[in-house]
C-alpha cells in the first residue's frame, strides 16, 4: 500500500513539475513576445540595440554565494542576448536609452561621437556633392541618418535612440504593446482552433437559502446568456464569464442585479435577475448566487472513492476513470454535445434510494468493458450530537412553505406534535411522512407560537452540502435554516453521551485524529498535513454542518477531539463515529470530477473571430480591475504576482494546451495594459514624454526625467515586493 502511495505521489509531483514549466515557459515567452516588438521597430528605424533580455541579468551576491547575472548569453552581431537570474521581465538596451535615471549622465556621453566622427560630419556638411553627383550616389549611402546636434553644439551618434524623431521613437516604445495585442489574438486564435476544454454553464444544484435556490433554478439548466446585451451563447464558462460576472456585481458597496438566460431542461428559454447573496461579504469578501458547478458521472483517477465508505466496498470494485451511465438500469442523461453522463443525475438518483443497494451500469476504464456494480448503502456517521436548530434564512419561490405561511426568522419548535430534532438529519426524517400534510409549530421573532399546516409533501430528496454557510434546508417544503455549533440534546448510548459532553454547550473546535501508520499515509498522500490540523467553528467557513459531511468520509479508526465551552468553562473530549441504524448518506463516497466540454472553432474565419472577442474581454477586464483598484472597490491584497501567476499558469497548462493559450491571451492583455500606463519607467510613461516633447517641440527636462523616473522605478519595486508578499502569504 506504502508503494502504491509514493507511486502516485510521485506521479502527481510529476505532473506539477511539467505542468511549471510549461508555465514558466509560456510566461517567458510573453515577455520574449513584448521584448521582440521593441526590439524589430527599433532595429528598422536603424537604433543600435546592444541587449536583448529576458529577465534581469542584475548579479546577485547572498553572503559568499554569488549568482551569476545571465543563465545564458550569447553575443550577435553588435547585440547580446541572454535569459537573466531575475524572471520578473524583460528588457531592449538601445545605445541612448537607460531606464534607469542613475546611467543618465553616462549614458549620454556614450551617444556622443568621437571627436574625429564630429570633424567629419562637419567636412561632409561643407562639401555636399553636387545634385547630379548625390543622384549618381548608392541609395543606401543617401538614406543614411545625419548626426543630430544638441542646443549645446555636440553631436549625437545617429544609431542612438535620442537622435531618432519623436514618430520614430513612439513607433519603438509601442511597439512591444502591439506585439502582445497581436499575439493575445494568435494565441487564443490557435486556442479555438485546436479546442478548448472548458465547464459549460450547467447547473448541477443550489445551495439551500442562496439566491439560485430561492428563484428555484432547475437542476440541469444552462446559462446562455449573462446581461440582456448580445446573444444567446451555448459555450458560457462556468469558471470565467459566470463566476467573473458575479464576483464583479458585488463589488463596491452595493450589489448589483444580474440578468441571466436559462435554457431549462426541456429547452426553454427563461429570463432571470437576480443578486448574488451579501452573506459570505462581510468575512470573506465574496458574492455567491449558490451555483452548484457541474460534475460528470466519471470517478476522479486521483481518488475514484473515499476510502472505508460504502463506495469502498462495492463489488467489483469501482476505480479511477470508471464512468457511471445508468442507476438500476435507468440511463443518466448526457450533457449537450458530449459523450460525458451528468453527475448531478447520479447523486440525485442516489439520494431517492438512501437505504437501498443499488446497482450501477459502469464503463470501466481499465477495460473499455460495460459491468454491473453493486454500492451498498451507506449508513450515517454520527457522534450523538443534536444541534440547535436556528431561524428559517430563506424560503423558496412558490413552494409549500409560501403557501402555508411560513416567514423568514421562523424558528421550527415541533412537527405533528413531536419536538423538531436534529435540524442535521430532520430532511431525511420526513421522508417517512411523504404524502402527508403536516403541522409544524414555529417561534417568531415576536416569541408568539403559531402552527402551520402545509400541503402533502413529495418525498424529500436531499441535497449535498456546499458551504460555506450553516444552512440546510427541507427541499420538499422549500426552507432554509441555520443550523448552529451548540448542542441541544445527546443521544442516549452515544459516544458523546459516554464521554459526558453536557448538554447547552457550544463547539468551538475540531481535530480529526486518524491512527494507525497505514491510515496517517494515506491522509498525507490524499488530503495533505492539514487534515488532521484543528479547525475553529464559526458562522462562516468552518461549521458544523460541513463538520458533519466530513464525519462521513472519516477514515476508519479515526478520533474526533471536540473543544467546547459552557458558561465560560471551556474543555474537550475525544469522540468516535458509530452508524446510525435508520439514517444515511446519500452520496455513498464516490469522488466525481468536473463536467466539461469542447469548444472548437468550426473554420478558421471563426477561430479568428473568436480570438478579436477573447482578447477584447481579457482587455476589458484588466481595465475594470484596474479601475476598481483605483476607486478602491477592490483592495490590494487581492492582487497577485510571479508566484501566484506560474500557480495559474501550471494549473491552467495541466488541463490542456489550449488552455494555457487562453490564459497566455489573458497575460499579453495584462501586460499590454499595464505596461502602458502613464508611469515613467514603464513604455506608457515614455510615451508621455514623448507627446509633451511633440507638443513643445523640445524634450522635457532630463533632470525632471530621471527625477519622475526614479519615483516610478521605487514604486514599482514597492508595488513587486508587495505582491511576491502576498503570493508567500497564500502558499
Amino acid at each position: 500500500m506504502e508503494l502504491s502511495l509514493i507511486a502516485a505521489s510521485s506521479a502527481v509531483w510529476l505532473t506539477t513539475t511539467i505542468a511549471i514549466i510549461k508555465a514558466m515557459l509560456g510566461l517567458g515567452f510573453v515577455i520574449f513576445v513584448h521584448e521582440l516588438g521593441h526590439f524589430l521597430v527599433a532595429k528598422a528605424c536603424g537604433v543600435k540595440c546592444e541587449k536583448f533580455y529576458v529577465g534581469f541579468d542584475v548579479p546577485i551576491k547572498i553572503g559568499p554565494l554569488r549568482l551569476p547575472a545571465a543563465i545564458y548569453k550569447v553575443q550577435w552581431g553588435e547585440t547580446e542576448y541572454g535569459i537573466g537570474i531575475i524572471p520578473l521581465g524583460g528588457y531592449v538596451k538601445m545605445l541612448g536609452q537607460d531606464d534607469n535615471p542613475l546611467n543618465a549622465e553616462q549614458e549620454a556621453e556614450r551617444t556622443r561621437l568621437p571627436a574625429e566622427q564630429q570633424d567629419q560630419s562637419a567636412t561632409d556638411e561643407t562639401e555636399q556633392p553636387a545634385a547630379a553627383e548625390a543622384a549618381e550616389m548608392p541609395a543606401v549611402a543617401a538614406e543614411q541618418p545625419e548626426p543630430e546636434q544638441s542646443d549645446v553644439g555636440r553631436q549625437v551618434d545617429p544609431r542612438s535612440f535620442v537622435a531618432k524623431s519623436v514618430p520614430q521613437r513612439m513607433a519603438i516604445i509601442s511597439a512591444g504593446v502591439i506585439m502582445n495585442l497581436i499575439f493575445a489574438v494568435i494565441f487564443a486564435t490557435v486556442a479555438y482552433k485546436m479546442g478548448v476544454q472548458i465547464m459549460p454553464c450547467v447547473i448541477a444544484g443550489t445551495s439551500p437559502g442562496d439566491p439560485a435556490w430561492e428563484q428555484n433554478f432547475p437542476s440541469g439548466s444552462k446559462i446562455v446568456q449573462i446581461g440582456r446585451d448580445g446573444e444567446p451563447d451555448q459555450n458560457l464558462r462556468f469558471t470565467w464569464e459566470l463566476r467573473y460576472k458575479v464576483a464583479e456585481s458585488g463589488i463596491g458597496s452595493t450589489i448589483h442585479p444580474l440578468d441571466l438566460l436559462l435554457q431549462y431542461p426541456d429547452e426553454s428559454l427563461h429570463w432571470h435577475t437576480i443578486s448574488a447573496s451579501p452573506r459570505l461579504k462581510d468575512r470573506l469578501n465574496v458574492v455567491s448566487l449558490g451555483v452548484r458547478p457541474p460534475m460528470a458521472s466519471q470517478l476522479s483517477n486521483q481518488l475514484a472513492v473515499h476510502r472505508g465508505t460504502a463506495a469502498a466496498r462495492s463489488q467489483p470494485a469501482l476505480a479511477g476513470g470508471d464512468v457511471i451511465t445508468a442507476v438500476n438500469d435507468i440511463p443518466l442523461a448526457q450533457a449537450d454535445g458530449s459523450e460525458s453522463f451528468l453527475g448531478h443525475e447520479l447523486l440525485a438518483a442516489l439520494a431517492t434510494r438512501l437505504d437501498q443497494p443499488v446497482v450501477m451500469t459502469v464503463q470501466r476504464a481499465a477495460t473499455g468493458t460495460v459491468q454491473q456494480i453493486t454500492v451498498p448503502p451507506a449508513p450515517l456517521m454520527q457522534l450523538g450530537l443534536e444541534m440547535e436548530i436556528g431561524p428559517i434564512v430563506s424560503i423558496r419561490k412558490d413552494s409549500l412553505a409560501a403557501r402555508a405561511g411560513f416567514q423568514v426568522g421562523d424558528k421550527l419548535v415541533s412537527l405533528e406534535g413531536a419536538p423538531i430534532g436534529d435540524p442535521v438529519t430532520l430532511p431525511q426524517r420526513l421522508r417517512a411522512l411523504a404524502g402527508s400534510a403536516l403541522e409544524f409549530e414555529v417561534q417568531r421573532s415576536t416569541d408568539e407560537l403559531v402552527t402551520l399546516t402545509t400541503d402533502p409533501l413529495p418525498l424529500e430528496v436531499q441535497v449535498p452540502y456546499m458551504g460555506p454557510l450553516p444552512v440546510a434546508s427541507i427541499e420538499s417544503l422549500g426552507i432554509a435554516y441555520d443550523v448552529s455549533s451548540t448542542v441541544a440534546a445527546i443521544e442516549p448510548g452515544s459516544s458523546a453521551a459516554e464521554a459526558g459532553l453536557p448538554v447547552g454547550s457550544t463547539i468551538l473546535e475540531v481535530q480529526f485524529k486518524v491512527q494507525g501508520k497505514e491510515n496517517q499515509d494515506y491522509a498525507e498522500a490524499v488530503f495533505s498535513s492539514s487534515y488532521q490540523q484543528p479547525v475553529q467553528l464559526n458562522e462562516q467557513g468552518s461549521n458544523w454542518l460541513g463538520v458533519h459531511r466530513k464525519l462521513q468520509r472519516l477514515l476508519p479508526n479515526t478520533e474526533v477531539l471536540l473543544t467546547y465551552s459552557k458558561l465560560g468553562t471551556t474543555g474537550s473530549i475525544t469522540l468516535a463515529t458509530r452508524p446510525a441504524d435508520d439514517l444515511y448518506f446519500s452520496d455513498r463516497g464516490l469522488v466525481l470530477v468536473g463536467l466539461s466540454g469542447i469548444h472548437m472553432a468550426g473554420s478558421l474565419g471563426e477561430a479568428i473571430s473568436l480570438g478579436f472577442r477573447e482578447t477584447a474581454e481579457k482587455l476589458t477586464e484588466v481595465a475594470r480591475v484596474l479601475k476598481m483598484l483605483v476607486t478602491r472597490d477592490v483592495s490590494m491584497d487581492k492582487l497577485g504576482g510571479p508566484i501566484t501567476i506560474v500557480r495559474v499558469m501550471g494549473a491552467e497548462a495541466s488541463i490542456g494546451f489550449p488552455r494555457l493559450l487562453l490564459f497566455l491571451t489573458f497575460l499579453s492583455a495584462n501586460l499590454a495594459i499595464l505596461n502602458f500606463l502613464p508611469i515613467p519607467a514603464l513604455d506608457g510613461g515614455h510615451m508621455v514624454f514623448l507627446i509633451i516633447e511633440a507638443i513643445t517641440g523640445k524634450p522635457v527636462d532630463e533632470r525632471v526625467q530621471g527625477v519622475l523616473t526614479l519615483i516610478g522605478v521605487l514604486l514599482l519595486l514597492l508595488l513587486m515586493g508587495y505582491v511576491i508578499f502576498n503570493d508567500i502569504l497564500r502558499i
